[in-house]
């Protein structure tokens, strides 16, 4: 597979942040998918401390990235772009 260069990673986040409302409406585990694939392709391994766990939305969204520790950004990116296909 190609590379997904930066500028073209950041294109597709946009995009894909642009379709909020129908996101909205997937079930938590799609959303928590692209969310932590956002991440990890985006920034690499979670270095942010551990919120609390009396925010569940912030715990779920830290926990989801951090389980993706040590995959490659290349890898994370694919796979956002494969998850999110229907909203580019």
């Amino acid at each position: 597979m190609a590379e997904i260069t930066d500028e073209e990673f950041l294109a597709l986040t946009t995009t894909v942040k642009s379709h909020e409302a129908e996101i909205h409406q997937l079930d938590v585990d799609e959303k928590l998918a692209i969310y932590g694939y956002g991440k990890q392709g985006g920034y690499g391994d979670c270095t942010d401390p551990e919120p609390s766990s009396d925010d569940a939305v912030e715990h779920a969204k830290w926990s989801i990235w951090t389980a993706l520790k040590g995959t490659d950004k290349q890898a994370a990116r694919q796979k956002f772009k494969e998850i999110t296909v229907k909203y580019q």
